[in-house]
């Protein structure tokens, strides 16, 4: 069990929560997951080399994804002491969430119960008797997971997409900057070839100085790339892939796991404190299991091009 520090919330929490699953396993080599209720978190560990060399024995893939058994039994409610293999599991539930856990090959009796209790916090209560929680095809625990099951692979992927976005945008940018930059110096020349009054020269001037202010409005809208890249900041923490990502005007939209609605909250706070976004509405699609998160976008920072258009607007 870890809670995060005093004034972590959101992201900050999660980041602390992963710096602890990262620095604390007793593993050599490790498997990470970690799991989420409010303030705090659980972080399984398990041997990872152990793990892939009993598949491998088995004749099992070594891509196989590892999820304790706790998962996919019956949460409980409260400290209950349950038959586990070939041995028992002491446990601590509140609100679907596994707050201890702890495994024995004989049964607890009084005295090892009450140092469970104490261990994890929990008032003395009588020792349970024990009981045998089944196996269930969707266990509200499992809606608590927060870390992704494939870290590496994600985290492979989010970077190639990262690379690929800021490379798309500089490139954009600096051609239309570069485009607006051109047409400048043109007219400064057209200007400063002018010795005598002429009306239509000047009539088009003015017209290439109102295409070139629209042209900066264009700039100053909200744009995808910007806004995807500021979404993949936010979401990279929590560890969730973004998919089916669009874009109407002003309106951004995009799917997340349905695990993901675990921590919903914290997303919305996430994205509502981003310069970039407002107005965010989280929907379950049920159907589809997933997560769809609708936004606006706000106007993206100024590129500077407001400049120039008020030192060209001047001549007129």
């Amino acid at each position: 069990m870890f809670r995060a520090p005093n004034g972590l919330k959101g992201g900050q929490a999660l980041a602390a929560a992963r710096v602890f699953a990262q620095n604390g396993s007793p593993f050599r080599q490790t498997g990470i997951l970690i799991c989420r209720q409010d303030s705090q978190f659980g972080v399984w560990w398990w041997d990872k080399a152990w793990c892939e060399q009993a598949a491998r024995a088995s004749g099992i893939s070594n891509a196989l994804t590892l999820i304790p058994e706790p998962f996919f039994k019956q949460t409980g409610r409260g400290p209950r002491i349950i038959r586990s293999g070939d041995g028992f599991e002491a446990q601590v539930w509140d609100k679907d969430f596994l707050l201890a856990h702890q495994w024995t090959r004989a049964l607890p009796n009084d005295d090892d119960w009450t140092d469970f209790l104490r261990l994890a916090g929990h008032e003395r209560v009588d020792r349970p008797i024990t009981a045998t929680a089944p196996h269930v095809s969707a266990s509200a625990y499992m809606g608590t997971i927060v870390s992704s099951l494939s870290a590496e692979a994600l985290a492979r992927l989010a970077a190639a997409i990262s690379v690929g976005l800021i490379l798309m945008t500089t490139a954009f940018f600096l051609g239309q900057a570069l485009s607006l930059t051109l047409q400048a110096r043109s007219l400064e020349t057209k200007i400063a070839a002018l010795t005598q009054p002429n009306t239509d020269k000047a009539l088009d001037l003015k017209s290439q100085i109102t295409k070139l202010d629209q042209l900066a409005r264009e700039l100053d809208r909200p744009d995808a790339l910007l806004a995807l890249q500021a979404a993949q900041t936010i979401i990279k923490p929590f560890g969730y892939k973004l998919s089916q990502f669009s874009v109407n005007q002003d309106t951004v939209s995009f799917e997340l796991p349905r695990e993901a609605s675990a921590g919903v909250d914290l997303l919305v706070d996430e994205f509502e404190a981003s310069p970039y976004f407002s107005k965010v509405e989280p929907v379950i699609d049920r159907t589809r299991n997933k997560l769809v998160l609708t936004m606006s976008i706000r106007a993206n920072p100024s590129l500077g091009t407001a400049k120039m258009t008020d030192k060209l607007a001047s001549l007129g």
